[in-house]
């Protein structure tokens, strides 16, 4: 479950590599990826689907926002094009 000011909504995380978008087909609509110096910089940052975004932020930009999965805050660098 993640947690943006109040509002939760269940959802699946998958901790991953940078690689992992190319592979995956997965492209960011708004903000960016995380890179390989996030995961060596042990930065806690994350790229969200839109219906997350739909369910936790509404009309709030979510780059640049804190969201808390699992008790484990997460900064949101981007949002992955809608599939």
């Amino acid at each position: 479950s993640c947690t943006f000011e109040g509002t939760s909504y269940d959802t699946s995380i998958t901790g991953t590599w940078p690689s992992y978008f190319g592979a995956s087909n997965s492209a960011v609509s708004e903000g960016s990826y995380f890179d390989d110096d996030d995961v060596t910089g042990s930065r806690r940052v994350a790229v969200i689907g839109t219906t997350v975004v739909e369910e936790l932020f509404g009309a709030t930009d979510p780059i640049g926002q804190t969201i808390t999965c699992n008790g484990t805050p997460l900064g949101v660098v981007g949002v992955l094009e809608s599939k």
